[in-house]
């Protein structure tokens, strides 16, 4: 991971309340499982689609910038419960990360679903 997308993972997990430095990656399955179904219902699935378009956006803006590294493509973003879909494929594929904070995840999972083309 570029040193560059460290500093906004760390940037973006400071400024946010405590539970998004608390939860692990296998606490979002269920969620972002809801929330690529479309079930907005959930608060816990508004929560994941509401994280995932954050950082989309922030992945998006860096891509754009030219930053090096793999972080989802400038242009066209794909909708959020697809990004909730990668995240949940992704987590699913790697149960050894099920540990890690679940924006490092997402992050890793958006990257790798949705490379920068730029």
């Amino acid at each position: 991971m570029s040193h560059k997308l460290r500093v906004a993972v760390l940037l973006t997990a400071l400024s946010s309340p405590t539970p998004l430095l608390a939860t692990p990656v296998q606490e979002m399955i269920e969620p972002c499982t809801a929330a690529a179904m479309g079930n907005t219902s959930r608060p816990d699935a508004t929560f994941c689609l509401g994280v995932i378009f954050g950082l989309m956006q922030m992945s998006d803006m860096n891509c754009y910038a030219g930053l090096t590294g793999r972080v989802p493509t400038a242009g066209t973003p794909p909708s959020n419960q697809a990004a909730a879909q990668a995240f949940v494929n992704w987590a699913r594929a790697n149960p050894s990360s099920w540990g890690q904070d679940y924006v490092v995840g997402m992050l890793l999972a958006l990257s790798a679903t949705f490379p920068c083309t730029r």
